[in-house]
C-alpha cells in the first residue's frame, strides 16, 4: 500500500515491516520504517508518521497485542532504549 503524506511517498511493500497489533474489536495496526528512516503505523488506510520514540512507546503500550517476540524487535529496532530490569 502506498499513501502520501506531507508531500512525501511512503510504501509499505518497501518498508520494513517491524510488528503488529491486532486487538479484538479494533482496525490491525501495523508499524514500519521506511528505506529513509521513518517510522509510520497503518491503520487500516491511515498512516501516522511518528518519532523513533513514539514507536518505541507504540511497541511498550500494544505489547499484549502483540504476537512477535518484543525482546526481538527491540533487540533489532530500539536497542538505545532497552534497559535491564
Amino acid at each position: 500500500m502506498k499513501k502520501l503524506v506531507n508531500g512525501k511517498m511512503y510504501d509499505t511493500k518497501k518498508s520494513k515491516f517491524i510488528a503488529k497489533k491486532k486487538e479484538r474489536k479494533t482496525p490491525v495496526e501495523r508499524l514500519y520504517k521506511s528505506t529513509k528512516g521513518q517510522f509510520f503505523v497503518v491503520e487500516d488506510k491511515d498512516f501516522k508518521l511518528v518519532t523513533e520514540r513514539e514507536a518505541f512507546k507504540w511497541l511498550q503500550n500494544n505489547q499484549d497485542f502483540i504476537k512477535q517476540d518484543i525482546e526481538k524487535i527491540i533487540d533489532k529496532w530500539f536497542p538505545k532504549y532497552k534497559e535491564k530490569g
